[in-house]
């Protein structure tokens, strides 16, 4: 499994990636336009903060949706996202919320993502997961 780093500090954030590297959280912030350009702008922040201060503590920045999914709001820019040992968050994808639940199909998206990223880590342990560095 393939991960991009999107902050380092005192905890490692990264983001899923396609097999080919293609980092599906990245292209979504390149894709929004207009008021959710600045959303996945200030998105991006949030991520950066978390990196150098670890768990956020405000309910209406970031909660858990699942049993060891997260999800991180920035007006209507969501996040879903888990941690791993060793300061570690791995961020599925991105998505503009339009409802007031989160979508099944994104948390199955997140879901899923877990699994495979959990596998990989246990199947070929930390070499089953490469990091590439922005």
């Amino acid at each position: 499994m393939k991960l991009r780093r999107v902050h380092k500090e005192q905890w490692d954030v990264l983001a899923c990636c396609t097999d080919s590297g293609a980092c599906d959280l990245l292209s979504f912030f390149d894709d929004l336009e207009g008021k959710l350009a600045a959303d996945g702008a200030r998105m991006l922040a949030l991520l950066e903060h978390l990196a150098e201060h670890g768990p956020l503590r405000n309910d209406s920045l970031s909660h858990q949706i699942k049993p060891g999914l997260w999800q991180l709001s920035k007006g209507d820019v969501r996040v879903l996202y888990f941690y791993d040992a060793g300061r570690v968050v791995v961020c599925s994808h991105g998505f503009v919320k339009r409802g007031q639940k989160t979508p099944a199909a994104e948390v199955a998206r997140a879901l899923a993502r877990e699994q495979a990223y959990r596998a990989a880590i246990k199947e070929a342990g930390p070499g089953g997961v490469v990091v590439i560095d922005e």
